[in-house]
């Protein structure tokens, strides 16, 4: 990852706190200030990452740390680098919880801001950063074994396996992360796995030196998405009543993308997992996955798309309740787009990524879930851009491959 990138790092993925939208009502005669307009916005967006001691290189928590860069807000916004929240949830293309789409008026105030010499406005009381949820001490905890101390960067791709210590079949319903070390832990994502699975990556970790072992495109073994995680989202929670079957004994490994541009530091992360008994309904994260992949060289908008009969993800059942989402692709990877086809030919569609970044990848969450019937087609659209390389790409799990993706989480209907 370039530095430029964190210019304006992890505004903090605070979409996965807010259900609702700032204010817009300011109109362009009106003065744009920090205290009444930009504060605001940034307690919303981005002092969950921009505080002292947080994965951002830097603090957006007063008037003087915003105003230094307030250039590089408005490049970062209009851009929409940030904040790092690539589904499109402008209302075009479905309805998503707690995201952190701006809106065309809320980009606008930065620009604005800036133009007009930034004042700093009236003194008047902050608006407070939102509050996170997390995890009561009934959770069960796994931590890492020992330290972990990145050092291929600026991004190290690392995968540590773990035993859930489970004594009895539970379903998972939430889960959390508490990162060792804020300032490097940049994303997760959380696999479950088989006992042999889970010893063949025991063999990985035993061949390289430090704890785990290296892993960027996945896990390296036979696994199943449960979760992912990113910087300022608290507790995730599947939706109520519905969790995913752990077995007894149930094995994990959990893959941490670490980012190192402002420096290396010991990690000892723990993974705070909620259970129940049961649920009323199970989740399943379903994988569909193109791996007929072909990007020729040095083009700069290449498409690959590939449509899945949902009568073989289905089976016997009619129908299925949509709740989540997750496009995944690598570098090459610049816009993604999910669509349903009905049996009659009518196309829906079920998620808009018109900028992918691979660093900011995760599960995006329905307002309301979409009923999907056996009937139903999806098309995975992946769009890429090999200018500069000079050989042909094809699908796989290296850094110098790609992958046509999308993970969903759904429940079965009668």
């Amino acid at each position: 990852m370039k530095i430029v990138f964190f210019k304006f790092i992890c505004a903090c993925m605070m979409f996965l706190l807010c259900g609702c939208q700032a204010d817009d009502s300011a109109a362009p005669t009106t003065p744009t200030t920090y205290s009444e307009h930009i504060q605001p916005l940034l307690a919303k967006y981005c002092v969950a990452c921009h505080s002292n001691g947080e994965i951002a290189p830097f603090p957006l928590e007063d008037y003087q740390q915003a105003k230094m860069m307030a250039t590089d807000m408005k490049i970062a916004t209009a851009n929409r680098t940030m904040p790092p929240y690539s589904m499109d949830a402008s209302g075009s293309c479905q309805t998503f919880k707690n995201h952190g789409w701006l809106t065309d008026a809320e980009i606008n105030r930065f620009s604005r801001w800036l133009a007009e010499g930034m004042p700093e406005g009236p003194v008047k009381p902050a608006t407070p950063p939102q509050l996170l949820e997390h995890l009561n001490i009934d959770a069960y905890s796994l931590t890492m074994a020992n330290f972990y101390v990145p050092s291929s960067g600026p991004d190290d791709y690392r995968c540590f396996p773990m035993d859930s210590g489970l004594t009895q079949q539970k379903f998972l319903t939430a889960y959390e992360l508490e990162p060792g070390d804020k300032r490097i832990v940049h994303h997760v994502l959380l696999f479950k796995t088989s006992d042999v699975a889970y010893q063949q990556a025991l063999i990985k970790a035993s061949k390289e030196v430090g704890l785990g072992y290296s892993c960027f495109g996945g896990t390296g073994v036979a696994d199943s998405l449960v979760g992912a995680w990113g910087p300022g989202s608290g507790v995730t929670r599947f939706p109520v009543d519905t969790g995913i079957r752990f077995t007894a004994g149930q094995k994990l490994i959990m893959q941490v993308h670490y980012n190192i541009a402002s420096g290396s530091f010991p990690d000892q992360s723990t993974l705070k997992l909620e259970y129940k008994n049961k649920v009323a309904k199970e989740g399943y994260v379903q994988e569909f996955n193109d791996a007929s992949i072909y990007i020729p060289p040095n083009q700069s908008n290449v498409l690959n798309s590939k449509i899945f009969n949902l009568s073989s993800y289905l089976g016997a059942t009619q129908s299925s309740n949509l709740w989540k989402i997750m496009p995944h692709a690598h570098q090459l990877g610049r816009q993604m787009r999910v669509t349903r086809i009905n049996s009659a030919g009518q196309e829906q569609c079920l998620g808009d990524i018109p900028h992918w970044r691979r660093n900011w990848q995760r599960f995006f969450d329905y307002q309301t879930p979409v009923l999907l019937k056996s009937s139903d087609k999806i098309r995975l659209d992946c769009y890429y851009d090999s200018t500069g390389v000079n050989q042909a790409t094809y699908f796989g799990l290296g850094s110098l491959d790609e992958m046509c993706m999308l993970f969903t989480y759904s429940t079965l209907n009668p």
